[in-house]
């Protein structure tokens, strides 16, 4: 089964080890890994179809300057944005 993986986490050792455990899981999974929730944003915003949003998510809350919960703030905009539009 094909899915979309979102990472979003400031420490390359956490990087590293989703990536390790999705390819031996499936290695069907598209992973798209940022160090920084912004450059995720903007990303997001580049590929704004509701159909290639993420399928998962795995975000660090505690970053430097966009913490994981101003990016879910900014990603719930987006979303409910995008379900006005596909209907």
């Amino acid at each position: 089964m094909h899915f979309k993986l979102l990472i979003i986490d400031d420490d390359p050792v956490h990087h590293k080890l989703v990536e390790m455990v999705v390819k031996k899981s499936n290695p069907l999974v598209k992973q798209t890994a940022f160090f920084e929730a912004s450059d995720a944003f903007c990303y997001i915003l580049k590929n704004n179809t509701f159909n290639t949003l993420p399928d998962i998510i795995l975000l660090d809350l505690e970053m430097p300057l966009v913490t994981g919960w101003g990016f879910l703030e900014l990603f719930e905009i987006i979303t409910q944005g995008l379900e006005k539009t596909s209907t």
